[in-house]
């Protein structure tokens, strides 16, 4: 792993892009949970349950979007390295290497 941090060969993202994705995955989980939580004590700290019922969903809505979000943005960049080493190898099939 300290070979590929100092050497320019390759890009060091796709090996730790399991890494960055599941520390994402936590902290958007544990945001989501925190907001939940905090929706419901404001809803029943005011006494409008309702209000406190709808901002949890809200809160879980939104969590889910920002898990696809996520992993959507995680699969881009994946791709985004894909490419670049898929063009490397034809440089090097054109080139003889």
């Amino acid at each position: 792993m300290i070979e590929a941090f100092l050497k320019w060969d390759g890009f060091l993202f796709p090996k730790i892009a399991k890494v960055v994705y599941y520390i994402g995955l936590g902290l958007i989980t544990i945001f989501s949970v925190i907001g939940a939580i905090g929706a419901l004590i404001a809803g029943l700290a005011q006494g409008a349950f309702f209000t406190g019922l709808f901002m949890l969903v809200v809160t879980l809505i939104g969590g889910v979007i920002g898990l696809i979000v996520w992993r959507v943005t995680m699969e881009l960049w994946i791709v985004l390295f894909s490419i670049n080493d898929t063009l490397k190898d034809i440089k090097n099939q054109k080139s003889g290497m």
